[in-house]
């Protein structure tokens, strides 16, 4: 795979990549105040809407907004489709995981995305212990990312993976990463058990959360690995929507912020217990909200009887 240096100065791709060096560059010295000042301009200039904002009518009101279509949309599965080519792209290349180039500074998004596979590479040493075989139910998966992850991070593992997605991602899972099993019904995938559950940036989406952290809790036999939960430290859980136009997704949708002590305190209810708490370092200002949310993960154990 030839890299950007050897390509001609006059072509095309040559032009496209100086571009993204220089945009690079900028994002880099740009103190953060103007990168969000740039973001707001662009959002104006498009016509964008806000991005994150309180729902003050929740779930309820999300379903009267016609724009709030939800994830099950083939703007959503084609831009995951995409993601996921350059990825493997780049794995194969030698680019270390959620990074584009292995010569220019890393962006915040990409030393988010580098920690978050790092993070899943310990998780899955931690779940299979001394067993070189592991299942994993990957819950909202899309198409595979962290299956993909997981296979640079541990190529020592036999993964028996199975995605839950919605089954508008059939086929395109299907024709990526045909090893993978996919699960477009929720009681087809809660019918077995696995090893370690994950679920990320997935379960803050349903509605009746408490439900599906107890069918999630309930099909793990020995970890849960819960990430990317937008969290507040000191007011009430409740929901906001995101407009996601500005990243190709041609819809909106609901989800909650959860109140820290109220989640952890559900999942003792259900019979288990922190093993590590992390945090993915993305902050987001929802308007209307009263702090700014921090998105915190949990590897999850039963607790001791």
């Amino acid at each position: 795979m030839k890299n950007s240096s050897t390509l001609r100065s006059g072509s095309p791709r040559s032009a496209k990549a100086r571009r993204a060096r220089l945009r690079r560059l900028a994002l880099d010295i740009a103190p953060p105040l103007a990168i969000k000042t740039i973001y707001q301009l662009q959002r104006r200039l498009k016509g964008w809407p806000v991005e994150w904002q309180v729902l003050p009518g929740g779930f309820e009101q999300a379903r009267r907004d016609a724009k709030i279509k939800g994830w099950n949309e083939p703007p959503v599965m084609e831009v995951y489709a995409r993601d996921l080519e350059t990825t493997r792209r780049r794995l194969r290349a030698g680019i270390p995981i959620g990074l584009s180039e292995l010569d220019a500074p890393a962006r915040f998004d990409e030393v988010f995305n580098h920690n978050l596979a790092q993070t899943w590479g310990w998780v899955l040493g931690r779940a299979a212990g001394q067993s070189a075989e592991l299942s994993v139910l990957d819950w909202g998966g899309a198409l595979g990312h962290f299956f993909v992850w997981a296979q640079a991070l541990r190529p020592d593992l036999k993964l028996d993976y199975t995605v839950k997605e919605m089954p508008l991602f059939a086929e395109q899972i299907e024709r990526l990463l045909p090893e993978i099993n996919f699960c477009g019904d929720a009681d087809a995938a809660f019918s077995r058990r696995y090893d370690l559950v994950l679920a990320s940036g997935s379960m803050h989406y349903e509605e009746d959360w408490r439900a599906l952290l107890a069918q999630l809790l309930g099909a793990a036999q020995k970890f849960a690995f819960i990430t990317r939960l937008p969290m507040t430290n000191t007011g009430p859980a409740f929901v906001y929507v995101q407009r996601p136009y500005a990243y190709g997704y041609d819809t909106e949708y609901p989800s909650w912020c959860f109140n820290r002590d109220e989640f952890l305190a559900e999942v003792e209810n259900c019979g288990w217990q922190i093993e590590r708490e992390v945090v993915t370092g993305e902050r987001i200002e929802i308007v209307g909200a009263p702090e700014v949310v921090q998105y915190r993960g949990y590897l999850l154990r039963p607790s001791q009887s």
